[in-house]
């Protein structure tokens, strides 16, 4: 971390005109983005926009702006406002709505905390702005399609009114998917599913930034001025690599999982409802885990918990997927219920794990949307698990009767009898897993 020093207070508004030990010199010219993704040594164009723009967007007045520009709440600004200071204002414009005053956030400022120092090029497509209709008639895609698209990713009826080029181009994007032959119910549940996933990345990305850098230097006594420099030339170096990184990773998995919808196309019935699909489920869940969590803090019972998920995606078969996880557990989906069988009953049997598990397990039906999987074997392997004890894998019939051949594979089924499960009518038998 840069070890940037200083007198007086963490975070104090003198300045050391010293740059932090470890921040990286600035490097010209500066990276830029092509539209692949990849780094060139162009200087970066960082598209200005009028006074009304800003203004509009922070739903303020013009008035407004150069007041906050007078009183030092817009750091960096000079002269122009370009996509960074544009930023800032609307960032003022919300901490001024939530009851912060103009002199609180002017020595926020100051001190570095909100310095996004050259990190302009993340929104440099920022200029003029569009309304709906006109970036729905310029990308050749009825409004009401494109509100649609424009909400599976997330973002708010309220910046429909704000489009930028490069959202236009991103709907261009999305009509030639649909021109290729997509249907536009798969292509919003993708869309759906990848909007999820990047708030989370891009959430995670702030936050970590936030906690393993910005809030260092801010400890160290770093100036607002060495602040933005570390934090502008982190952003320079880091996101050229970004995009080709997740273009792999989406690249990598879309491989596997392919072959592994294949593999289904010939174990499962084709002729079953569109999305209404044939597999095993299981849940997992840490023993006295709510009792360690007040006992030994949160931050121990995280690391327990991150300890259980690395486990299973290091032990997983590959005909199963960990679907998501639950504080104290987690589910998973596998497509091959004797695997994913046999390693829960090794999951449960296992002497060396440092938590005490519980399982339970069940097969049937379960309807798939937006990377999420719903219906009745889901609700009845979530009520088998309650029912199971520590170091416990608990399955239903229906998962026992799809093992053909129980002792080829090293299971065993010693059934526990017939129970009444919460939520189901009739009781149900249940058998203990183990393997043999």
């Amino acid at each position: 971390m840069p070890d940037a020093k200083a007198k007086g207070r963490a975070g104090s508004t003198g300045k050391t005109g010293k740059k932090p030990a470890n921040a990286p010199n600035r490097r010209k010219p500066k990276i830029s983005l092509d539209g692949d993704g990849s780094s060139t040594g162009a200087p970066v164009e960082h598209p200005t926009m009028t006074a009304e723009q800003v203004a509009e967007r922070a739903g303020v007045s013009v008035g407004t702006l150069k007041r906050w520009v007078k009183a030092g709440a817009i750091p960096g600004f000079n002269g122009e406002w370009t996509a960074a200071s544009a930023a800032h204002a609307r960032i003022v414009a919300q901490l001024r709505r939530s009851g912060q005053t103009l002199e609180e956030i002017a020595l926020a400022a100051e001190d570095g905390r909100l310095a996004l120092g050259t990190a302009d090029s993340l929104f440099a497509s920022e200029g003029r702005t569009y309304t709906l209709k006109e970036a729905s008639k310029a990308s050749g895609i009825d409004p009401d399609l494109a509100e649609r698209l424009w909400i599976s990713l997330g973002f708010s009826t309220e910046s429909l009114n704000y489009l930028t080029e490069r959202d236009i181009e991103a709907t261009r994007r999305v009509v030639e998917v649909l021109n290729a032959g997509v249907p536009l119910g798969a292509l919003l549940q993708v869309i759906r599913v990848a909007a999820k996933s990047f708030a989370d990345i891009a959430d995670a990305e702030a936050r970590l930034i936030r906690m393993w850098v910005h809030e260092p230097l801010l400890q160290q006594g770093a100036s607002g001025e060495e602040v933005q420099q570390v934090m502008g030339n982190l952003v320079e170096s880091v996101l050229p690599h970004l995009s080709p990184m997740f273009d792999y990773m989406h690249t990598r998995f879309l491989q596997q999982f392919t072959e592994q919808v294949q593999i289904e196309n010939v174990q499962s019935d084709v002729t079953a409802a569109r999305g209404h699909l044939n597999v095993a489920i299981c849940f997992v869940d840490i023993v006295g885990f709510t009792r360690y969590t007040e006992e030994a803090g949160v931050e121990k019972a995280f690391e327990q918990a991150d300890q259980l998920r690395h486990h299973i995606e290091t032990t997983l078969p590959d005909t199963a997927r960990l679907i998501k996880l639950t504080g104290d557990g987690a589910m998973v989906v596998g497509s091959e219920p004797t695997e994913l069988a046999r390693w829960a009953a090794e999951l449960a049997d296992d002497p060396d794990k440092i938590f005490r598990l519980r399982i339970g397990l069940d097969y049937g039906e379960a309807l798939y949307r937006d990377g999420d999987y719903f219906g009745g074997a889901i609700n009845m392997a979530a009520r088998v698990l309650n029912r199971a004890d520590a170091d416990e894998a608990l399955a239903t019939t229906q998962l026992k009767n799809q093992i053909k051949n129980r002792a080829a594979v090293g299971l065993r089924f010693q059934s526990i009898g017939r129970v009444r499960l919460k939520g189901f009518d009739e009781p149900v038998e249940l058998f203990r897993m183990e393997t043999r």
